[in-house]
């Protein structure tokens, strides 16, 4: 995703508003990918001085996603803010500072930080969702699976058997 700063140079101080559309590959989320199945959709503006810009703006997505609790695929709608400065190439700045070159810049890196800042920790498809039968393994949003629910705390199992012989 790149951004012409031909205008912003010639007219410093002036607002430039672009709106982006790119396909991206997927975002690395540590051991898993998040595939962004539709084009990613920024919609920035650009402010200009001294060779310095200051890009903000909206970023939305879709990202699809594998349910934490039952394992089904799910999309789910993504957005988040973009507020970057971008020094120019071989200008003292900070450590976290963003750099250009020329009379482009590419905001490419910098929207997929700002999906990644936004994607759910543990994405559920919805809710309510009761996951996965811990014995067989059925998907119990496709109603119940008939295991029995013998749950014991570890601490009283010695106790289990207890009534058994009376």
């Amino acid at each position: 995703m790149r951004i012409d700063l031909t205008e912003a140079n010639r007219t410093p101080g002036s607002v430039g508003r672009h709106v982006l559309e790119e396909r991206m590959g997927p975002l690395e989320l540590g051991s898993e990918e998040v595939i962004l199945p539709e084009p990613v959709r920024a919609e920035l503006t650009v402010t200009g001085s001294e060779g310095m810009f200051w890009v903000e703006g909206g970023v939305a997505a879709t990202g699809e996603f594998r349910c934490s609790r039952c394992l089904a695929p799910f999309r789910v709608p993504l957005s988040a803010e973009l507020q970057e400065k971008y020094h120019p190439r071989g200008a003292a700045a900070d450590l976290d500072a963003v750099f250009h070159h020329g009379d482009y810049v590419d905001v490419t890196r910098e929207v997929q930080k700002a999906l990644l800042l936004v994607l759910p920790m543990k994405p559920v498809c919805r809710a309510d969702c009761p996951g996965l039968c811990p014995t067989c393994g059925r998907d119990l949003n496709e109603g119940p699976c008939g295991c029995r629910d013998e749950t014991v705390d570890s601490r009283l199992a010695a106790l289990a058997g207890f009534f058994k012989d009376r």
